[in-house]
């Protein structure tokens, strides 16, 4: 077992433009994870690719249930506002 490595991440609830490019194209290589129905536990981590159904991320997303990893950018945007 000595392989493996704990990482801690921190992660926020997603908005639209967290999963796509522009309003047809999600954003492949994006990692997220699901919240499950009763708020309790979430799923893995998931990444955006050719098998992703938009239509669950919407679902999903509508929900409040997608959460993504914080980025620096975040902590930047928070300090400029």
């Amino acid at each position: 077992m000595g392989n493996i490595i704990s990482v801690n991440i921190k992660l926020r609830l997603a908005e639209s433009d967290d999963l796509k490019v522009t309003s047809k194209t999600l954003w492949y290589g994006k990692c997220y994870a699901v919240i499950n129905s009763d708020g309790t536990t979430i799923s893995g981590m998931h990444v955006i690719d050719h098998d992703t159904d938009p239509l669950e991320l919407k679902y999903f997303l509508d929900q409040k249930r997608i959460l993504v990893p914080v980025s620096c950018l975040d902590e930047q945007i928070k300090i400029l506002d």
